[in-house]
């Protein structure tokens, strides 16, 4: 319901305007009555209306040095005066004030409804943008180092690209230079980050560890940290240099310390060179790639292997094995087969511990079996068994943990229906991003989030309006609507019909 508020102090007019229309049916809660500026100005700092009439000419204050009180607190209320005098002075002041309209007494019924719904209506849709813009800007922050890596991969892959400065302010980048230089950090062991948090999801620990590091290095060098395609143990961090000099050591060393200290995770970092212009940050970033600290020189078919295998696609993960092999036994080198499937092989054990924890040991066990060295197809074979056999276990443990994160979203759901519930906060209830949710979620039940609470919703309206002799507009706030039009929109949706026709057929 939308509030409002009347101050007239003319007693005739103010009853009339709040008993002769039936104020509710449009939407509208007349909050309070005032019959001087005085009074309207302390209802509304205390009701905290959204639309107010005022009166202009009232005693002790008149409603124009009330709308200027009420607007220094209230800056969005939505004030339409009410006088009987066409003074254009008056109608000037109340332009000054961003009064939201100007009717001359006497106003019928028709013109004053007119006029409120319509404020009614840009109220409604001026909430939803701000709640549309204040959830992109959550779903920004809570996936900021993902979205930074989609932009800035476009960098690396075309150096004349212009970036757009717009993007640049949302995500916080900062590439004022003059000098560049990108760092990987390496974590070490991603397990240990991930058992030291509470929250055991990768992507809410990996997120620590950049929120770490950006603390730590922004207020000298405006560094940023995003997730680059090096596996899920490595973070990108750039950062802006004042002259041709490296990041000092001493900051990374405590950065270093602080990781291990609130974190417990061991980090390394693989410098790349320092640049004089955005262009070149892909020469920074490569010689960072050669560093001795990063793991083995994988092949871009073998990134590609481990990028499937953690994706748990179990079809690309067996035809890049096949590929990979195919390629080397071409060359009939033995060595080099022997020494890929080890590399290969460790590096898919590592990957699948650092995926799920809880299934460690059977990893290692799954790891320990003979094959014949001598035969390629025998290696080959065993990889592919192995890799897969992996993916199976991920797969039912996070299938299981899936089950659980659902039930207790229901579980939430069901408790707080009456109450704004933001995707964010049942995310954040469940422990993982608002994107991962929704997946899940739509997986589990069949149904999207959105349309999962609404049906829900819905059933509760149908239930109190066959059980109590609540109004519709009451139903629809017991049931977690605020705005009446709405409810009856998505109340047909479900049903068919009106609620009040709803009521109607099933109470004959």
């Amino acid at each position: 319901m939308i509030k409002m508020v009347v101050a007239d102090d003319e007693r005739v007019i103010r009853k009339g305007i709040i008993s002769s229309i039936d104020w509710t049916s449009y939407g509208i809660e007349i909050v309070g009555e005032a019959s001087n500026g005085h009074e309207a100005a302390q209802l509304c700092f205390s009701k905290q209306p959204d639309i107010v009439l005022l009166d202009i000419r009232m005693p002790i204050l008149d409603g124009l040095e009330a709308a200027k009180i009420i607007k220094q607190s209230l800056p969005n209320i939505k004030i339409v005066f009410l006088t009987g005098y066409g003074d254009v002075e008056y109608l000037k002041t109340a332009l000054k004030l961003r009064a939201s309209d100007y009717l001359l007494k006497p106003v019928s019924a028709d013109e004053l409804v007119k006029t409120v719904v319509g404020l009614k209506e840009s109220i409604i849709e001026e909430q939803k943008k701000s709640f549309e813009t204040m959830l992109y800007k959550n779903i920004v922050e809570e996936n900021i180092y993902v979205l930074r890596s989609s932009f800035l991969k476009s960098l690396f892959a075309n150096p004349e690209i212009v970036l757009d400065p717009v993007k640049e302010s949302l995500l916080k980048i900062s590439l004022e230079g003059p000098y560049f230089q990108v760092i990987l950090v390496v974590v070490e062991d991603i397990f240990m980050l991930m058992e030291s948090s509470v929250n055991k999801n990768k992507e809410f620990v990996l997120n620590l560890l950049a929120n770490l590091i950006e603390e730590d290095i922004y207020e000298k060098y405006r560094g940023f940290v995003f997730y680059g395609s090096f596996g899920d143990n490595t973070l990108i961090l750039i950062v802006n240099l004042s002259e041709p000099k490296e990041v000092d050591e001493k900051l990374l060393n405590q950065i270093k310390s602080n990781a291990k200290k609130y974190l417990n995770v061991k980090i390394s970092f693989s410098k790349g060179i320092v640049v004089s212009s955005k262009k070149q940050l892909h020469l920074s970033l490569k010689s960072a790639t050669n560093s001795k600290f990063l793991p083995s020189q994988l092949t871009e078919d073998e990134v590609e292997l481990l990028n499937a295998f953690m994706a748990l696609d179990k079809e690309k993960t067996a035809l890049l094995v096949n590929k990979i092999f195919e390629k080397l036994e071409d060359q009939d080198d033995k060595s080099s087969l022997e020494n890929t499937y080890k590399k290969l092989s460790d590096l898919i054990l590592t990957k699948a511990k650092e995926i799920c924890p809880v299934l460690k040991d059977e990893f290692v066990k799954s790891a320990a079996f003979s094959f014949n060295k001598q035969e390629s197809e025998n290696m080959k074979k065993s990889l592919i068994d192995f890799a897969l056999s992996c993916i199976d276990k991920i797969q039912n443990v996070k299938e299981s943990r899936h089950r659980k994160i659902i039930k207790d979203a229901i579980s939430y759901i069901e408790k707080n229906y009456a109450n704004q519930i933001l995707l964010s906060d049942i995310a954040e209830v469940c422990g993982i991003s608002p994107n991962y949710f929704c997946k899940i979620f739509k997986e589990e039940t069949g149904k999207s989030f959105v349309d999962f609470l609404n049906e829900l919703r819905i059933n509760k309206a149908k239930e109190l309006l066959l059980s109590t002799n609540l109004k519709s507009y009451e139903v629809a706030e017991k049931v977690g609507f605020s705005d009446y039009k709405y409810f009856s929109m998505i109340f047909k949706k479900y049903t068919g019909t009106s609620p009040s026709k709803f009521k109607e057929e099933r109470q004959k």
